[in-house]
């Protein structure tokens, strides 16, 4: 959160090939790794929904518009990963999706301007509140736009299978459900 422009670039095209090719090797691998726990993943997973995750920090740097070049990036790791079949694997998928969700649609306070200023003489100067660069992120067009087509591409199907479950016009076994 400190450079979020950075930190981004850094870590999301490593983590979304990182999980990518595990997915990826693990379909070759079919029958024989397919129910085992997969801890290289989960790990993965792990971190690329805590490197989203904007809810889990005090001081905001981060707007919609650092996430909106690596969306289709993150929405690759989505497609391989929601529909898996570990409830720990799929839960942290659904961690991901939440923390792009969230990156773009939080309102929050952005502190703007530079953390250290060397003009105060003094390293780590005490300043009040008054003193900071502030303002606030809402979201814009573009990022309503990109969740609610996020929505409609993950959570539309959801809801149609459910609806047909609830209507009884398909059956779906518990695991699915859940």
């Amino acid at each position: 959160q400190t450079d979020p422009a950075k930190g981004l670039a850094f870590f999301v095209p490593y983590l979304v090939r990182a999980v990518t090719e595990r997915v990826a090797e693990r379909g070759d691998m079919a029958g024989e790794e397919g129910s085992v726990q997969d801890e290289e993943l989960q790990f993965t997973m792990q971190l690329l929904g805590e490197v989203l995750s904007v809810k889990n920090v005090s001081v905001y740097r981060s707007t919609g518009a650092n996430l909106l070049p690596y969306l289709e990036q993150i929405c690759s790791v989505l497609d391989c990963t929601l529909a898996l079949g570990q409830k720990d694997e799929y839960e942290l998928a659904h961690g991901v999706l939440s923390g792009a969700l969230s990156w773009l649609c939080h309102v929050r306070i952005l502190e703007t301007g530079p953390r250290i200023r060397p003009e105060l003489g003094c390293w780590g100067a005490m300043v009040g509140v008054e003193e900071l660069a502030l303002t606030w992120y809402r979201p814009g067009q573009q990022e309503a736009a990109v969740v609610t087509s996020l929505l409609e591409r993950f959570l539309t199907p959801v809801m149609t299978q459910l609806a047909k479950f609830g209507r009884g016009e398909r059956v779906v076994e518990k695991e699915e459900l859940q």
